[in-house]
Protein backbone atom coordinates (compact mmCIF):
# COMPACT_ATOMS: atom_id res chain seq x y z
CA UNK A 1 0.00 0.00 0.00
CA UNK A 2 1.23 3.59 -0.97
CA UNK A 3 0.24 6.70 0.63
CA UNK A 4 0.09 9.47 -1.35
CA UNK A 5 -1.13 13.45 -1.24
CA UNK A 6 -0.30 16.89 0.49
CA UNK A 7 -0.98 18.22 3.81
CA UNK A 8 -3.23 20.88 3.96
CA UNK A 9 -4.25 23.74 6.50
CA UNK A 10 -7.23 21.41 7.82
CA UNK A 11 -5.22 18.95 8.39
CA UNK A 12 -2.53 20.68 10.45
CA UNK A 13 -6.29 22.22 12.21
CA UNK A 14 -7.66 18.42 12.76
CA UNK A 15 -4.62 17.18 13.95
CA UNK A 16 -3.91 20.86 16.69
CA UNK A 17 -7.10 20.22 18.02
CA UNK A 18 -7.39 16.36 18.70
CA UNK A 19 -3.79 16.44 20.30
CA UNK A 20 -5.47 19.33 22.52
CA UNK A 21 -8.50 17.49 23.55
CA UNK A 22 -8.69 15.41 26.99
CA UNK A 23 -9.59 12.52 27.59
CA UNK A 24 -13.26 11.97 28.01
CA UNK A 25 -13.36 12.08 31.49
CA UNK A 26 -11.02 15.32 32.08
CA UNK A 27 -13.31 16.89 29.12
CA UNK A 28 -16.17 16.01 31.52
CA UNK A 29 -15.00 17.47 34.54
CA UNK A 30 -13.68 20.57 32.79
CA UNK A 31 -17.04 21.22 31.27
CA UNK A 32 -18.99 20.58 34.65
CA UNK A 33 -16.63 23.30 35.99
CA UNK A 34 -17.01 25.26 32.98
CA UNK A 35 -21.04 25.07 33.56
CA UNK A 36 -20.19 25.90 37.13
CA UNK A 37 -18.42 29.22 36.53
CA UNK A 38 -20.87 30.12 34.06
CA UNK A 39 -23.68 29.61 36.65
CA UNK A 40 -21.65 31.77 39.41
CA UNK A 41 -20.94 34.67 36.60
CA UNK A 42 -24.31 34.66 35.96
CA UNK A 43 -25.39 34.85 39.45
CA UNK A 44 -22.63 37.54 40.17
CA UNK A 45 -23.62 39.55 37.44
CA UNK A 46 -27.97 39.11 37.67
CA UNK A 47 -28.26 38.73 41.03
CA UNK A 48 -30.15 40.78 43.55
CA UNK A 49 -28.16 40.20 45.92
CA UNK A 50 -25.21 42.85 46.60
CA UNK A 51 -21.97 43.30 44.02
CA UNK A 52 -19.32 40.40 45.30
CA UNK A 53 -16.65 42.93 44.35
CA UNK A 54 -13.64 41.90 41.88
CA UNK A 55 -14.07 38.12 41.97
CA UNK A 56 -16.80 38.58 38.92
CA UNK A 57 -14.35 40.56 36.71
CA UNK A 58 -11.67 38.38 37.35
CA UNK A 59 -14.30 35.09 36.54
CA UNK A 60 -15.15 36.70 33.17
CA UNK A 61 -11.48 37.96 32.08
CA UNK A 62 -10.15 34.21 32.16
CA UNK A 63 -13.37 33.24 30.44
CA UNK A 64 -12.59 36.15 27.56
CA UNK A 65 -8.69 34.55 27.81
CA UNK A 66 -9.56 31.41 27.15
CA UNK A 67 -12.07 32.14 24.63
CA UNK A 68 -9.44 34.17 22.98
CA UNK A 69 -6.83 31.58 23.32
CA UNK A 70 -9.38 29.05 21.64
CA UNK A 71 -10.81 30.53 19.03
CA UNK A 72 -8.31 32.94 17.80
CA UNK A 73 -4.75 32.48 18.65
CA UNK A 74 -4.58 28.58 18.23
CA UNK A 75 -6.61 28.79 14.84
CA UNK A 76 -4.16 31.43 13.69
CA UNK A 77 -1.13 30.02 15.24
CA UNK A 78 -1.82 26.76 13.16
CA UNK A 79 -2.04 28.94 9.71
CA UNK A 80 0.86 30.82 10.04
CA UNK A 81 2.57 27.38 11.07
CA UNK A 82 0.99 26.02 8.18
CA UNK A 83 2.79 28.83 5.38
CA UNK A 84 5.97 28.88 7.52
CA UNK A 85 6.88 25.29 7.22
CA UNK A 86 6.79 24.80 3.66
CA UNK A 87 7.59 21.07 3.35
CA UNK A 88 4.47 20.24 4.79
CA UNK A 89 2.93 22.00 1.68
CA UNK A 90 4.97 19.27 -0.71
CA UNK A 91 3.72 16.09 -1.90
CA UNK A 92 4.43 13.50 0.65
CA UNK A 93 4.61 9.39 -0.40
CA UNK A 94 4.63 7.04 2.64
CA UNK A 95 4.23 3.50 2.71
CA UNK A 96 3.63 0.97 5.44
CA UNK A 97 6.39 -1.50 6.08
CA UNK A 98 6.26 -4.36 8.88
CA UNK A 99 9.52 -2.32 10.11
CA UNK A 100 7.56 1.36 9.70
CA UNK A 101 6.19 4.39 7.91
CA UNK A 102 8.65 5.13 5.46
CA UNK A 103 8.20 8.86 3.84
CA UNK A 104 9.63 9.80 0.67
CA UNK A 105 9.41 13.93 -0.36
CA UNK A 106 11.38 15.49 -3.52
CA UNK A 107 13.53 16.50 -0.30
CA UNK A 108 14.39 13.52 0.95
CA UNK A 109 13.39 10.07 2.35
CA UNK A 110 12.59 8.92 6.32
CA UNK A 111 11.96 6.23 8.10
CA UNK A 112 9.87 6.28 11.56
CA UNK A 113 10.76 2.92 13.26
CA UNK A 114 7.29 1.59 14.69
CA UNK A 115 9.03 0.54 17.77
CA UNK A 116 9.75 4.27 18.41
CA UNK A 117 6.06 5.44 18.49
CA UNK A 118 4.59 6.48 21.82
CA UNK A 119 1.63 6.13 21.04
CA UNK A 120 -1.42 7.27 18.55
CA UNK A 121 -4.67 8.72 17.98
CA UNK A 122 -7.00 8.64 15.24
CA UNK A 123 -10.17 10.64 14.37
CA UNK A 124 -12.46 11.16 12.02
CA UNK A 125 -9.83 12.90 9.20
CA UNK A 126 -6.43 11.98 10.59
CA UNK A 127 -3.58 9.13 12.64
CA UNK A 128 -1.36 10.55 14.58
CA UNK A 129 2.06 8.86 15.74
CA UNK A 130 3.47 10.05 18.66
CA UNK A 131 7.05 9.73 19.29
CA UNK A 132 6.90 12.08 22.18
CA UNK A 133 4.07 13.31 24.21
CA UNK A 134 3.85 16.72 22.08
CA UNK A 135 6.16 15.31 19.03
CA UNK A 136 3.81 14.03 15.48
CA UNK A 137 4.20 12.81 12.84
CA UNK A 138 0.40 13.30 10.77
CA UNK A 139 -1.37 10.78 7.94
CA UNK A 140 -4.50 12.16 6.94
CA UNK A 141 -6.88 9.70 6.10
CA UNK A 142 -7.33 11.46 2.67
CA UNK A 143 -4.09 9.87 1.62
CA UNK A 144 -5.97 6.75 1.55
CA UNK A 145 -7.29 4.90 -2.07
CA UNK A 146 -9.55 3.12 0.33
CA UNK A 147 -11.68 2.17 3.57
CA UNK A 148 -9.54 -0.90 3.58
CA UNK A 149 -6.13 0.96 3.22
CA UNK A 150 -7.37 2.34 6.29
CA UNK A 151 -8.49 -0.49 8.14
CA UNK A 152 -5.26 -2.00 7.38
CA UNK A 153 -2.98 1.27 8.59
CA UNK A 154 -5.33 1.00 11.72
CA UNK A 155 -5.07 -2.99 12.31
CA UNK A 156 -0.72 -2.07 11.51
CA UNK A 157 -0.71 0.22 14.15
CA UNK A 158 -2.60 -1.77 16.60
CA UNK A 159 -0.19 -4.48 16.47
CA UNK A 160 2.96 -1.52 16.80
CA UNK A 161 2.15 0.88 19.21
CA UNK A 162 -0.01 1.82 22.14
CA UNK A 163 -2.92 4.17 21.38
CA UNK A 164 -3.82 7.20 23.09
Amino acid sequence: MELKGTLTERDLRTATWLHLAPRKAIGALGLLVLSFGIWVLWLAFFSSKPDPGWGKWIMLAVLAYLSAYFFIYVPFWVKRQFRQYKELQREQVLTPEESGLSAKTVNGKSMLVWSDLRSWKESKNVFMLYVTDDLYHLVPKHFFASETDIKSFREMLQRSAKRS
